[in-house]
């Protein structure tokens, strides 16, 4: 590393308010300049979690890859399960992020398009003091508990150099060990080479999801994948808004899907969202008690629109009048106004035995409305409504 230019941080989140360290970091650089050693020059809360970043460049200018945040805390908590967890699950996966605009293929992104991941999520009734990732190399990695989720336990980050992560994260033999104080528990989890790097996933209408009228279903369709089978896995979804089912849930997504329907009313009108399609070659295990999941996976990311509200005013009625036998009058509405229009010989029946005469959409901001029955009835009455 560049150490004139590697920058540590060390703050508190838990207890609030936030708190910052003051470290020393002079001279405690090793020989390489690949390890640094900080020193709080006021010894940490206990207990407290203390969150750490990164950044930095090396000598050559490349900027630091790899996890540049994470956490540890001062006390021995005790990670559990919480949740209705039946298994134990680890993980092992890499994905390519894409982006895809209306008018063009998906494009790698810019910044870190590369990204690795390793998590364990534990059972409910499991407790851990810590839990660590050994890699084929031989190197030891630990991994980071989600304090809103303190089942999840997760050692990742992002990449800019495929080659760069490909020789940092290989396939090979990663063995998970969760510590325990009465016993720990060791995990071999094998990440073989021959699950191969699928291309990126390529929305076929995306124009389409520009005006998606958010009061009917909307079919999300992508091209069919290269090498695709029922034993592959497909996730779209649209950010904190709707998502396909999960691998392993009813309705799930097989590798041979080319569309998935979001449900009318799902989406809000006038609004904007950001969606993604992810297909992955996956190799999914259990014994019963635990589950492992290995994939390499493509992510396309893109934006789907939804279409205004549609103002409804309220119904004129005018120009009301006889033309060639046939009664008719004017309704003052607005473009693309659905309207509904209804009729009855005696005003005293009830409305909802009314006859529908017609539902149409106004084609603009007035519609003529003619009753072909009104030359041969004594009295008709007539009343229009929005919708249908």
């Amino acid at each position: 590393m560049d150490t004139n230019r590697t920058t540590p941080q060390f703050y508190t989140s838990i207890p609030t308010p936030p708190y910052s360290y003051t470290y020393t970091m002079s001279n405690f650089w090793n020989s390489t300049s690949n390890v640094l050693t900080c020193s709080p020059v006021s010894s940490f809360l206990v207990p407290t979690q203390v969150v750490w970043t990164v950044t930095g460049f090396d000598r050559s200018g490349n900027k630091l890859q790899g996890t540049k945040v994470g956490y540890f805390f001062t006390s021995q908590t005790v990670g559990s399960g919480s949740g209705t967890n039946a298994f134990t699950t680890f993980l092992i996966g890499r994905a390519d992020l894409y982006t895809q605009a209306v008018n063009g293929q998906p494009t790698r992104y810019l910044v870190e398009p590369y990204l690795y991941l390793a998590t364990t999520t534990l059972a409910s009734n499991r407790t851990t003091t810590g839990i660590t990732l050994t890699f084929p190399s031989g190197g030891v990695s630990n991994l980071v508990q989600d304090v809103v989720a303190p089942e999840n336990w997760t050692f990742g980050g992002f990449m800019t150099n495929e080659a760069t992560l490909e020789t940092n994260f290989p396939s090979g033999n990663y063995t998970f060990t969760v510590n325990a104080t009465a016993s720990n528990e060791t995990k071999v989890v094998s990440f073989p080479a021959s699950l191969v790097q699928p291309g990126a996933p390529i929305l076929s209408n995306l124009g389409a999801g520009q005006a998606v009228d958010s009061t009917q279903p909307f079919t999300l369709r992508w091209n069919s994948f290269a090498g695709g089978t029922p034993t592959d896995f497909i996730v779209a979804g649209l950010t904190t808004t709707w998502q396909s089912p999960n691998i392993g849930s009813p309705g799930a997504l097989d590798g041979t899907a080319t569309s998935v329907t979001i449900p009318a009313g799902t989406l809000a009108p006038g609004k904007t969202y950001n969606g993604s399609v992810g297909f992955s070659h996956a190799i999914l295990a259990t014994n019963g008690t635990e589950a492992t999941y290995v994939y390499r996976a493509a992510i396309t990311q893109f934006v789907l629109t939804t279409k205004p509200a549609t103002v409804t005013a309220a119904l004129v009625v005018t120009n009301a009048g006889w033309s060639g036998g046939v009664f008719g009058f004017d309704l003052l509405t607005t473009s693309g106004q659905t309207v509904t229009v209804v009729s009855t010989t005696n005003v005293a029946n009830p409305l909802p035995s009314w006859t529908i005469l017609l539902t149409t959409n106004s084609p603009g901001t007035q519609i003529h409305i003619s009753d072909p029955h009104s030359g041969t009835s004594p009295a008709l009455f007539y009343r229009a409504r929005n919708g249908n």
